[in-house]
């Protein structure tokens, strides 16, 4: 098997008012261009190695000129041994561009990842998102022109108790091979945090979360949508081979800016600093892994899948005997939280993890 790759673009021309990943605003093409050459500089490092999914994430990379990524690609094919089995591209919907989508088809992208996070003008107004329903419409036009796409939404607004449905009723009509929907974080250090302090902004409490959570589970479950895991959700097998990886804590590099990796046996954070960067210092953290740790990563990341963990039988034993028993399903020697939990699974995890993995002394 090989190794997936993620490339972070860090690049925006605004940030939207819930965002806490690393990107940065105001940039030239001389930055860009800067960044792109050491790209290449950090995939040396990795030369020669398989590579069976690539995911450009950011960041906006659909604000980048698409002859960046064709010179990327070169390299690339140049350097690496490329299967890919899976090519995602994040595209914000204010870019939809016909002929950009072409051409990054041509680059060998099979699946485009569209960060619309609401059909509604009101929400994407409060969430700072610089596209509206008019540019959504033109995702709808052309919806037979792409045949694996993945769409973003977020709930978590006061409103969303209402507004979600409508959200629903679009994803309905759009069909989209792939949804990935997540429940509103309020982060330090973003704009819509100073919003929620000062009142301009009202979010849903926990019981109202909950109870959308569940709408929306019991909606996409009824219209065909497989719920694989905690936030993801795909039709017939559109999974997300990339981030699979991720949740079954597989090998995998992730270059720029900010990105994550792990990679025979070490796990690396890279600087969030585009200064730093283009310096060629990346790594701001490096950890080794070691088979304890790399258990614990296996099962807090494998539980959040649908499928959940495969585990002995004395440990099945074991969570049979505890009180999470009644949270989980266990078939097929393998252990999986119920569905109607995993709206509160961080907390299960965690006390499954303290059981699985604490020592047989104590």
């Amino acid at each position: 098997m090989g190794l997936g790759l993620y490339i972070h673009i860090p690049f925006c021309e605004k940030k939207c008012h819930y965002c806490n990943f690393y990107s940065i605003t105001g940039f030239s093409q001389n930055i860009v261009d800067q960044y792109f050459d050491r790209l290449k500089e950090e995939l040396s490092e990795y030369n020669n190695e398989e590579i069976d999914s690539i995911y450009l994430g950011g960041g906006t990379p659909s604000a980048i000129a698409y002859e960046k990524y064709f010179d990327l690609m070169n390299y690339l094919n140049s350097n690496f041994t490329l299967d890919l089995k899976e090519f995602t591209f994040e595209y914000n919907p204010i870019h939809f561009d016909i002929d950009y989508l072409n051409k990054i088809y041509e680059l060998g992208v099979t699946r485009i990842s569209f960060g619309v996070q609401s059909f509604i003008d009101e929400k994407l107004k409060l969430l700072g998102r610089l596209h509206r329903f008019s540019d959504l419409k033109k995702i709808f036009k052309n919806r037979d022109l792409y045949k694996n796409i993945s769409i973003d939404l977020i709930f978590g607004l006061k409103k969303d108790s209402q507004l979600i449905k409508k959200d629903l009723n679009y994803i309905k009509k759009l069909e989209p091979e792939h949804l990935s929907i997540y429940n509103l974080k309020v982060e330090k250090n973003t704009r819509l945090y100073e919003m929620v302090k000062k009142g301009e902004v009202l979010l849903q409490n926990e019981n109202e979360e909950a109870e959308t959570y569940e709408y929306i589970n019991k909606f996409l479950n009824k219209n065909g949508y497989k719920h694989y895991e905690i936030s993801n959700y795909c039709l017939d097998d559109f999974y997300s081979i990339h981030n699979l990886k991720y949740w079954h804590f597989d090998n995998f590099i992730g270059i720029g800016a900010s990105a994550a990796g792990y990679y025979k046996n070490k796990y690396y954070k890279n600087h969030d600093s585009i200064k730093r960067y283009l310096k060629n210092d990346y790594h701001a953290y490096e950890e080794s892994i070691d088979k304890n740790m790399e258990e614990y990563y296996k099962i807090i990341m494998g539980l959040r899948l649908e499928q959940g963990i495969k585990l002995s039988e004395n440990k099945i034993i074991k969570l049979k005997k505890s009180r999470v028993d009644k949270f989980i399903e266990i078939k097929n020697k393998r252990v999986s939280i119920k569905e109607k939990y995993f709206f509160i699974s961080n907390s299960i995890i965690n006390e499954i993890t303290e059981l699985l993995l604490k020592r047989e002394s104590e």
